[in-house]
């Protein structure tokens, strides 16, 4: 008497390896690591925002801005990079389907997108813009 078992690949042959528990806002933290990481390989967008972010902050801090120009200087940014972010989202999950739906949402996150850094970068030239007066008065 013969006994057959199936033949396992040696990714099957491993072991599954053990999850660890870890809390809600914690795994909410390490999807958001690996987020930001695919985030800065996939697109080189990324890059240039925090290139212009960082010259954003050099130049509000010569300017010596206040404490709420501070916030609505971070706000603005944090806005820019988001929306970022989820265009780049939603052209991921658009490269995995496979017709004209995928398209239009490519296009209509590209549009939000454009919005959001149109509405910082306002914003950002709204406060640096005022400071540099109050300084020139």
């Amino acid at each position: 008497m013969t006994t057959s078992y199936p033949v396992l690949s040696p990714e099957e042959r491993k072991p599954p390896k053990p999850q660890k528990k870890r809390s809600g806002w914690r795994m909410r933290l390490i999807e958001a690591e690996r987020g930001f990481s695919f985030g800065f390989r996939s697109g080189s967008t990324l890059y240039g925002q925090i290139f212009t972010g960082l010259t954003i902050i050099v130049t509000a801090m010569v300017l010596g801005i206040r404490f709420e120009q501070w916030v609505t200087l971070i706000v603005a940014m944090a806005a820019g990079l988001a929306a970022e972010l989820f265009h780049l989202s939603i052209c991921v999950v658009s490269e995995s389907l496979e017709n004209e739906v995928p398209e239009k949402a490519s296009k209509l996150s590209a549009a939000g997108m454009v919005m959001a850094m149109i509405s910082s970068l306002t914003v950002i030239v709204y406060v640096l813009g005022s400071r540099l007066a109050e300084i020139l008065e």
